[in-house]
Order: C-alpha cells, then sequence, then structure tokens
C-alpha cells in the first residue's frame, strides 16, 4: 500500500476528478519509490550468488538482520535467484536457500537486495512518514505540470526547480525517527 493515497494526493492538490486515478497514483508510487529506501527496513545487498546442489548462498561484505526460516525476498539478483526464499543456513556474510538449478556463480553488478517478505514495520500507519510522502508526492506533481519543471509560488512567479538534492532534505525532519542508519555512513 502507498504511504500517500491517490484520495490524500487528489484532495491536497484540489483537483477533483480532473486528473484519473492512475494519472495520481504514478505520482504516489514515484513519492513511494523515492521515500522507501530511506526508510529503516530488514535487508541487505548481497554481490554474488553461488550455486551448488541445488542450495543458493548469497554473499554480504558485512553482517546480515537474518537467520534461518526467515523469509525474504530477492530483487535485482537476475531471473535464476529472484523471488520469495526462506532461508535454510545463515553465517556471518552469507545465507543459503534452496534453489533447483545447474551449479553456477553469477556476480551481481549491481548489488542483488535480499529483504524481509513481510516487513515488521508499517510506515503506512506513521503519520511522519505519510505527510512526507504527500510533500513529495506535491513536488513531483508541480515538477510534471509546470512549464521547465519549476514551481509557482504563491505571487504566481516561478520558483527553482523542485526535484533537485533538496527535495529529501525538505523531509528529512518528519521521517528522522524512521531513517535508515546504514545510508548515513560513508
Amino acid at each position: 500500500m502507498s504511504y500517500c493515497t491517490v484520495q490524500n494526493l487528489r484532495s491536497i492538490l484540489g483537483v477533483g476528478a480532473l486528473y484519473t486515478d492512475a494519472t495520481l497514483q504514478e505520482v504516489c508510487d514515484a513519492a513511494d519509490q523515492v521515500l522507501t529506501p530511506m526508510l529503516a527496513s530488514r535487508c541487505a545487498f548481497t554481490w554474488r550468488i553461488d550455486i551448488a546442489n541445488n542450495v543458493a548462498t548469497a554473499f554480504f561484505d558485512a553482517s546480515h538482520p537474518f537467520t534461518s526460516g526467515d523469509a525474504v525476498t530477492l530483487t535485482g539478483c537476475g531471473s535464476i535467484a529472484n523471488g520469495a526464499h526462506t532461508i535454510t543456513n545463515y553465517g556471518h556474510s552469507y545465507i543459503q536457500f534452496a534453489l533447483t538449478h545447474a551449479d553456477t556463480v553469477f556476480p551481481l553488478v549491481p548489488w542483488g537486495k535480499v529483504a524481509e517478505t513481510t516487513p515488521t514495520t508499517d510506515f503506512t500507519t506513521d503519520t511522519a512518514v505519510v505527510k512526507a510522502a504527500e510533500m513529495i508526492a506535491v513536488d513531483i506533481w508541480q515538477a510534471r505540470n509546470s512549464a521547465g519543471a519549476a514551481s509557482i509560488g504563491l505571487d504566481g512567479n516561478p520558483m527553482p526547480y523542485r526535484l533537485g538534492v533538496s527535495l529529501l532534505g525538505r523531509v528529512r525532519g518528519l521521517i528522522a525517527h524512521a531513517v535508515d542508519v546504514r545510508g548515513l555512513m560513508g
């Protein structure tokens, strides 16, 4: 479910029935795609998958948050490994799961993502995250529907480009309690 719903965005923008739900849903989805990677979640990024004797091993550069029995979903790991899996074994820098395929080794460029299948935190009920998503959706809408992708000020004059580097900066205070601190390192 989206953090920003079509009904909320329609109300915020005051567009009534002028635009279809599908058009507004695209903006809501884009806002979610911008915001979701910033939020804390149980996930890790894998750089290689080895398959031997119908067991896949996904390797990580550091420790990961998973244990045996966890249901995870792999994305960006190629059509062979993408999808839902149950972890059968794990170590400090790897997990293993059943995967019927010929023995092979394949590096992942860019890295693949391993995430819990059912998130333990539902950010759709977090008011601050929902408001941040709505603010991002409004900025996307403004950039999409104004000349030169600039916003229009209350006085009718154009303002700077809204989707620049400062986009997340404008909502960082709202989502501070939910930010994945791993993204702040480096």
